[in-house]
C-alpha cells in the first residue's frame, strides 16, 4: 500500500534553526519528528471550535 505522504523543504534563519533543535532535544526528539509535532498540535488546535 502506498503512502500518502508529502514532502516539504522549510528555510529557517539560524537563530530559529537552534531554538527548534534546542526544544527537539530537551524532547528527546529529532528536529524533524519534533517540527512534525508541533505542526500537528497546531492544525489539531485549530480544528476544535
Amino acid at each position: 500500500m502506498k503512502r500518502l505522504d508529502k514532502k516539504v523543504t522549510v528555510g529557517l534563519p539560524l537563530w530559529l534553526y537552534d531554538a527548534l533543535k534546542q526544544l527537539a532535544d530537551e524532547n528527546n526528539r529529532s528536529l524533524p519528528g519534533y517540527i512534525r509535532r508541533v505542526l500537528w498540535k497546531h492544525a489539531e488546535e485549530r480544528e476544535e471550535p
